[in-house]
């Protein structure tokens, strides 16, 4: 998407004019994620001042439409996409996107993309959010990160704190005393001279989990300016490449095991980061959900 402003105004205040269906907060989410240029720049500020004649440009993969949802599993009481980077997981922008009949069961990250659960439903909805709050839902991600892994397998267990805001959104940062427990099991699948790829299976449900746990080892996920600001690698990312990959649970009488393909642009990453394409079969580390 492009424009030529015909007047002076904010960058952000333009953007949510001609994006009507994202908030000032979603808009500056957008603008986080590296995915807007002004004159041909990437432009991450929302207080930058555009003046008349600008060329404003959007990337496309923003603005998703119903046909770019991948159905990854759906019966009369659940539809499970492979949510695209750049859907915002809100309850009013999944009305306004499927209708009055699906309803938002949990929330990924603007830029993450993977596994999104909807329920047909008020009940299912409650039911499966529940199985999320108990743990009962085993969820992982896949993660190319900044830089060479050295370690293989490994868990992180930390207490989140907040520590302050970017963009309007809370940043959160590990206490070891105190705070909100998060634990995250690591594996390492590929590793290369800039980048590596892991996967990632949080055992608890903190917000940024696997954004905080990875940039404070050292390699933070590329690109994530929320949390590093600095990275080895010098392959251009526009997005978090973080990936929601894996799904099992049990609804009713059925158990699920569900896995998303990566999108197009972790793959070209991957490529270019010389990592080998071969994606785990089990989506779960070996050692069982504790």
């Amino acid at each position: 998407m492009k424009w030529v402003t015909k007047s002076s105004d904010k960058l952000a205040r333009f953007l949510q004019n001609e994006l009507s269906s994202y908030s000032g907060k979603g808009v500056r989410r957008l603008l986080s994620q590296n995915q807007c240029r002004v004159n041909g720049k990437i432009e991450r500020f929302a207080s930058r001042t555009i003046e008349r004649g600008d060329l404003v440009e959007l990337s496309l993969s923003l603005q998703p439409r119903n046909q770019q949802f991948e159905i990854i599993f759906e019966n009369e009481i659940l539809k499970i996409i492979n949510k695209p980077a750049g859907f915002v997981s809100s309850p009013q922008n999944t009305l306004r996107t499927f209708g009055p009949n699906l309803f938002l069961v949990h929330r990924l990250d603007v830029g993450t993309t993977g596994l999104l659960v909807l329920a047909k439903s008020p009940s299912m909805r409650e039911q499966m959010m529940a199985l999320f709050q108990e743990r009962k839902i085993r969820k992982s991600y896949l993660a190319i990160v900044d830089g060479s892994v050295q370690k293989t397998s490994w868990t992180q267990e930390s207490f989140f704190v907040k520590k302050g805001a970017y963009h309007g959104q809370t940043l959160w940062a590990s206490n070891p005393y105190q705070g909100l427990h998060a634990i995250t099991r690591f594996q390492r699948l590929a590793v290369g001279e800039q980048a590596s790829l892991l996967l990632a299976e949080p055992l608890t449900g903190r917000t940024h989990q696997i954004r905080v746990h990875a940039a404070e080892m050292g390699h933070p996920i590329l690109v994530d300016p929320q949390y590093a600001r600095r990275y080895r690698s010098s392959i251009p990312c526009s997005r978090p490449h973080l990936h929601a990959y894996g799904l099992q649970f049990t609804v009713g009488d059925e158990m699920l095991e569900l896995k998303a393909p990566l999108p197009q642009d972790m793959k070209e990453v991957l490529i270019k980061a010389s990592l080998e394409m071969g994606l785990p079969s089990q989506p779960f580390l070996d050692e069982g959900h504790h």
